[in-house]
């Protein structure tokens, strides 16, 4: 769909989207889940920042086709992926922690995409380290140092994938770190 000749009106609201959702990165450290009726936000995602993030790799991958689109590309995002990324960092984020060896820490019981309660109480709790967010945390790191956002040696991002990796596991956390093996070469 983002690819027809001649029509860039799917790939201009895609971007427009992203920036849009990019706002509330900048001005708030995070992207709320709802935005209530009359418009104001409520702050219980852990993940969708790195959603958002996600979703930056992906339209990206389709801009590498073209050369000056990727270029326009990096440099209209390349501000909101740092703030996203800054934002966990220095702890601004409501719902995650960095902990010592790089991996995010999930503190809100009901503020993954499980997030069903019956009152105020999660019916699935999620908190701790949860390997999809190890995996989505991977990506938004790599991708910030494929953009040269931010120089991180590849050793510290070997360090990293390696803490991902002792982490629990499925799919996701292994398709990460997959993806940054084969992109550096490292196969």
């Amino acid at each position: 769909l983002l690819e027809r000749p001649g029509d860039d009106s799917i790939w201009n609201w895609a971007e427009a989207l992203l920036e849009e959702w990019g706002r509330w990165i900048e001005s708030d450290g995070m992207l709320p889940n709802v935005l209530g009726p009359s418009g104001e936000p409520q702050w219980e995602s852990c993940d969708a920042t790195l959603w958002w993030i996600h979703s930056l790799a992906a339209l990206w991958s389709i801009a590498l086709r073209d050369p000056k689109r990727e270029e326009a590309f990096r440099v209209r995002f390349a501000g909101m992926l740092q703030a996203g990324i800054d934002a966990i960092e220095r702890d601004r984020h409501r719902h995650l922690r960095l902990l010592e060896n790089g991996l995010l820490e999930v503190s809100g019981g009901s503020t993954t995409w499980m997030d069903a309660r019956i009152g105020d109480r999660p019916v699935t709790p999620r908190v701790g380290v949860l390997p999809e967010i190890q995996a989505l945390w991977f990506q938004a790191l790599v991708l910030a140092h494929l953009w040269q956002v931010r120089q991180i040696p590849r050793e510290e991002l070997a360090r990293l994938a390696a803490a991902a990796l002792s982490a629990p596991l499925n799919g996701e956390v292994w398709l990460a770190v997959s993806m940054f093996l084969l992109g550096l070469g490292w196969n």
